[in-house]
């Protein structure tokens, strides 16, 4: 009959509290060694911490340890004492060796004084015991040194029936029974060892927390639903009772007993449906927990994740670099990490992640995985510029830290060793400014992450001179992943002060048009875009502008420094590839008589005459009407009726600007005979005349 009411109490969900001995585990060593990476944050009461190790200051209680967004819970059961007057301080520690296992855990501090002296040692309280509460130390020490904690206390704790004076040393491993209600002081001698994990054995009343539930995969329509056991912090035997179908989880439920079980919901369904599963656990003295409920969407496929596109790296190929990218799955609302696939392509082509970016177009990116929708596309518009390395700075070199003027001593951070030399004057660097001298030079012996430039205490920016539009800039971290900063301005700005990551690497990388000249010996071609052009650096190639419309030739007057969208005439070797850096000209060419689009077709109009340029003799050709000229090719309007009948127009480049510049195109109505026109004797001569003439103006060219 006792069995049967209890399974009945059970079924109702009334709690049943039993008396138990409770066993409190604290494994400062395994939680900090799994966690760490020595950036500890501690939790309550303003405790104080950094670097590797955490100082915790006068009589602080300690309520929890955060390693990577994982807590342990400490439950308010430690408090420290940091005695000033001994300057010993107790600190969590970890190192990253595993052979130093007196270095991961609870310890006191690097330099401790050594001494026997509660008064003047830091010490270590366990907090609110009760009596007959039984409590192990388990800790590691250098074999060598005398490192053990000490009692601060007579008789407050005994094993066996042996009382624990004051002053001495606890034994790890050993189980301790504390006399009477209380806190259990203890104080550390030296620093050579670490506590890596504390037991405390409590009676009190038992508890069984709640289970949980799950989605841990995907069947298609389906799910697949994990749900973990609640757990008796009496150690008791626990088993988890749940229902699938929304109802309060009873005696006579499913149920397992292992610490989790696998099972399926909504198989067969073919509509989006909700299924409510219900879980309970109950310990083997009764105990239950509080109930846990889980609603899941099934009869649907699960939409992945779009995936990410990102810049990696500027990759050289035959001392050209171009822009890469990674293509990298969007686990989010995906379940026990399913084996998901990237589809990309670009134009339509298909592409690989890495993609090194050598044509402009759409980077389009696909995920797929098994039970899964295929996501939506990543999309990212690319240019497929190219580029020529244009400044490097390796900050880690030593040559950026000879000869710095420092303001006043060099500084060196506590504990680290790492010296900062602060710029005073950084103009020594060639082509690049540091603002508000808030950056030093770090130097640090067998710290190479330390080894750069930082940015010091408070806000400061990195200033690329000479930047051009359309250039580009990586900046290296030193860090375990290195990050890449991009800029479309040549400015870098950082805050905050130096911690062990330092800028190792800067480099400047100036974008490029790429102009290929024609199988023709002539080595003629046209061409607009959207970029200023600097061919002042080009060897072996010449750009020109029209200034003067005749009857049977164009003359190109040589220009250097091209503002973006102007026509022009370049003309170089055959079959040669040329490499024109992007320029800063925006000053507009007036007398240039090429026009064109960098962007924009033209469609020949029957009422034009437009001469365009013929790759295979190097000269202008008349353009019938329907003919599209296509984005990125210079052309001619004729200027007068004289020429419109002209086959074709040759190019004659000319030396002298005055020469170039001194006839003026005549306009189409004064070149129709609406204008005077004079042969050379001065006798006036009709629109048909072919000679030199010289017009109303005084100007004078060859008919």
């Amino acid at each position: 009959m006792k069995k049967l009411y209890t399974l009945l109490l059970c079924a109702l969900c009334v709690s049943v509290v039993h008396a138990v001995e409770i066993t409190e585990t604290y494994d400062f060593g395994s939680f900090i060694t799994t966690n760490g990476t020595g950036n500890l944050t501690v939790s309550g009461n303003d405790i104080a911490q950094s670097g590797t190790s955490t100082k915790v200051g006068n009589v602080k209680v300690i309520n929890n340890l955060t390693v990577n967004n994982e807590t342990l819970d400490l439950k308010g059961r430690f408090a420290v004492d940091y005695q000033y007057n001994a300057g010993s301080q107790i600190r969590f520690m970890w190192r990253s060796s595993s052979d130093n296992a007196y270095q991961h855990g609870l310890a006191g501090q690097w330099n401790g004084n050594g001494t026997a002296d509660p008064e003047g040692a830091a010490r270590f309280s366990i907090l609110n015991l009760k009596g007959g509460d039984k409590v192990t130390l388990t800790y590691a020490k250098q074999s060598t040194k005398a490192a053990d904690p000490y009692t601060c206390a007579a008789n407050a704790i005994t094993v066996g029936d042996n009382a624990v004076d004051v002053d001495q040393a606890l034994v790890s491993g050993t189980e301790y029974t504390v006399v009477a209600d209380g806190n259990l002081d203890l104080y550390f001698a030296n620093n050579n060892f670490a506590i890596s994990k504390v037991v405390i054995k409590t009676t009190g009343n038992e508890n069984v927390s709640a289970p949980t539930v799950s989605i841990t995969g995907v069947g298609g329509a389906s799910r697949i639903v994990t749900i973990t056991a609640g757990t008796s912090d009496a150690g008791s035997n626990v088993t988890t009772y749940y229902t699938i179908n929304g109802t309060t989880p009873t005696t006579s439920s499913a149920s397992f007993t292992e610490t989790s079980k696998e099972i399926t919901v909504g198989e067969g369904i073919t509509s989006e449906t909700d299924v409510t599963i219900k879980a309970i656990s109950i310990s083997s003295l009764g105990t239950n927990s509080e109930e846990a409920t889980q609603q899941v969407t099934v009869g649907t496929l699960i939409k992945l994740a779009a995936p990410e596109i990102n810049f990696s790296d500027m990759v050289e190929v035959d001392g050209k670099y171009y822009k890469q990218y990674v293509f990298a799955a969007n686990a989010t609302g995906t379940f026990n990490n399913p084996v998901i696939e990237l589809s990309a392509t670009i134009n339509g082509s298909a592409i690989m992640s890495p993609y090194t970016n050598n044509v402009p177009g759409t980077i389009s990116v696909t995920a797929s995985a098994e039970g899964y929708e295929t996501s939506d596309a990543a999309t990212l518009n690319v240019d497929g510029t190219v580029y020529l390395l244009k400044k490097e700075y390796n900050f880690a070199d030593d040559k950026y830290r000879e000869g710095l003027s420092v303001v006043g001593n060099n500084i060196t951070i506590a504990g680290a060793g790492v010296q900062v030399y602060r710029v005073y004057d950084a103009d020594y660097i060639d082509g690049i400014t540091l603002s508000n001298t808030n950056f030093g030079f770090t130097k640090a012996q067998n710290y190479d992450k330390c080894k750069g430039l930082a940015p010091r205490w408070g806000a400061g920016s990195i200033t690329i001179n000479e930047w051009s539009n359309g250039d580009f800039a990586t900046l290296r971290e030193y860090v375990e992943n290195s990050i890449y900063a991009t800029t479309e301005d040549g400015v870098f700005s950082f805050g905050g002060q130096i911690n062990y990551n330092t800028f190792t690497e800067l480099k400047v990388y100036n974008a490029i048009e790429q102009i290929t000249i024609p199988d023709y010996e002539h080595g003629y071609a046209s061409y607009v875009t959207t970029s200023a052009l600097d061919f002042s650096g080009v060897e072996g190639l010449k750009a020109y502008i029209g200034v003067d419309e005749g009857e049977y030739k164009l003359k190109l007057r040589e220009v250097e420094e091209v503002p973006a969208g102007t026509p022009i005439i370049v003309k170089g070797t055959r079959k040669t590839t040329y490499d024109i850096p992007v320029g800063t000209c925006t000053d507009e060419i007036t007398d240039n008589l090429l026009q064109g689009s960098a962007t924009e077709t033209h469609t020949v109009d029957a009422n034009e005459s437009i001469y365009a340029l013929k790759v295979s003799d190097g000269k202008l050709h008349s353009v019938n009407a329907g003919v599209v000229i296509p984005a990125k090719k210079a052309y001619l309007v004729s200027g007068y009726g004289g020429s419109s009948s002209a086959k074709a127009i040759t190019l004659e480049p000319v030396d002298d600007e005055e020469e170039a510049t001194s006839v003026v195109a005549v306009a189409a109505d004064e070149a129709n005979g609406a204008a005077k026109l004079y042969n050379a004797a001065g006798q006036q001569v009709g629109a048909g005349y072919n000679g030199i003439v010289i017009d109303q103006n005084g100007n004078k060219y060859v008919k």
